[in-house]
């Protein structure tokens, strides 16, 4: 569809600027995802409206964000006009099954805001330790988490992802094509 061939065009017609108490927000539509964005271009926040949910109640989610773009927050606004702050769990919850991670990094590489490196030829640096990353393995298979190293191997990984139950998941650097972070 010419949709996802025009994404960045797409992007940037949906770019609406407005100013209040002195700053300026922007906001962006990628992937069913309102993406709230501070004077420094960052998203902030990330909502989802009339969201397909197994109990279908919910008429909005909002995600906030910190600086690496990891969800720390969220309310839900329902059908019948109750608010509520979402519990941690809810919250990685509905980044996850919305896609919040890839809406995200769709939108930070449209911007050139990701800093790409293949391990099978570049070794990983050590600055990538401890913050959001996105590893691609052979097999196609995305996920997001906090990069560690693990102390099973020189050349191994452990990816910290928030909600995953059974620890963190170990990878070779063999067995992956891309990592990526934010600037």
């Amino acid at each position: 569809m010419n949709f996802i061939l025009n994404k960045k065009l797409f992007l940037k017609a949906m770019l609406t600027v407005f100013g209040a108490a002195g700053l300026i927000c922007a906001q962006q539509l990628v992937d069913g995802w309102s993406l709230t964005l501070d004077n420094s271009r960052n998203v902030s926040m990330m909502s989802v409206t009339n969201p397909k949910t197994y109990l279908n109640i919910e008429d909005e989610i909002n995600i906030n964000l910190n600086n690496q773009g990891i969800p720390i927050s969220g309310t839900v606004n329902f059908k019948d006009g109750v608010n509520r702050d979402l519990k941690q769990g809810e919250v990685s919850y509905y980044w996850e099954v919305f896609n919040g991670q890839h809406a995200l990094w769709d939108y930070l590489a449209t911007l050139g805001k990701l800093v790409t490196i293949n391990p099978q030829t570049e070794s990983i640096p050590t600055y990538f330790l401890g913050k959001m990353t996105k590893v691609v393995t052979k097999t196609n298979v995305e996920l997001f988490g906090k990069l560690g190293i693990s102390p099973e191997a020189s050349d191994s990984y452990i990816l910290q992802i928030d909600g995953a139950s059974g620890g963190p998941v170990h990878f070779e650097k063999y067995a992956v094509t891309i990592i990526q972070q934010v600037k």
